[in-house]
């Protein structure tokens, strides 16, 4: 009888790893036709791909790594001691509905030394927020120029 045992892992991200962040970004960012326009997306992935995975570097980064050791999600937060912000959360689109964007959170929240956690969420991604403790205080623009949502958690 043969049995399969999961071998996933939450690590931090290794300096290597920065052009795979940026790789699941920009390939999530790409799903959100439901969501955004296209050229929304687009003005969006030419932000952050300016910018160059380096951004990641100002991050506290932790990976979602599967079977077979390939990042399939990560969470990136800032943390001043005061408040929190949680950067980043993606998750490839075969692997969602799974709980690794959950886990990511949770991973991260539990290093988290803010009390308060302040979150700049797509509007597709509001609701798994509020799901995981985090209330809506409101809209706002991006810095790309398009809709999200404000959220906290205390």
């Amino acid at each position: 009888m043969w049995f399969t045992i999961r071998m996933t892992v939450i690590r931090p991200n290794t300096p290597e790893e920065l052009d795979q962040l940026l790789a699941i970004q920009v390939a999530c960012i790409q799903d959100l036709t439901d969501t955004y326009t296209p050229v929304e997306m687009k003005a969006w992935i030419d932000y952050i791909q300016k910018e160059t995975a380096s951004r990641y570097e100002a991050f506290h980064n932790l990976v979602y790594t599967n079977d077979s050791h390939k990042i399939v999600g990560f969470v990136s937060w800032t943390d001043d001691g005061t408040e929190a912000k949680i950067e980043c959360l993606y998750v490839l689109s075969d692997y969602r509905g799974k709980h690794i964007g959950q886990q990511l959170l949770k991973v991260a929240e539990g290093q988290v030394k803010a009390k308060k956690v302040m979150i700049r969420s797509t509007l597709n991604a509001r609701s798994f927020y509020e799901h995981n403790g985090y209330i809506f205080k409101s809209e706002a623009m991006s810095r790309s120029g398009f809709k999200i949502a404000l959220l906290e958690r205390v």
